[in-house]
């Protein structure tokens, strides 16, 4: 009896967390956002409300 010669397993990448590549896109699209800080009455109104359900 005459062995067969063992192919290695081919190379896997290891997986990628889906997670990690979906926020690097959007993380690539916001990179160039500009944020200014709110002034007194912007930060009146966003907060307004959020402490009721």
């Amino acid at each position: 009896m005459s062995a067969k010669p063992v192919k290695p397993a081919p190379a896997r990448r290891p997986a990628e967390n889906p997670a990690v590549s979906y926020l690097s896109a959007e993380r690539e699209l916001l990179r160039h956002v500009q944020l200014r800080s709110l002034s007194a009455l912007d930060e009146m109104y966003s907060y307004y409300g959020t402490d009721r359900a």
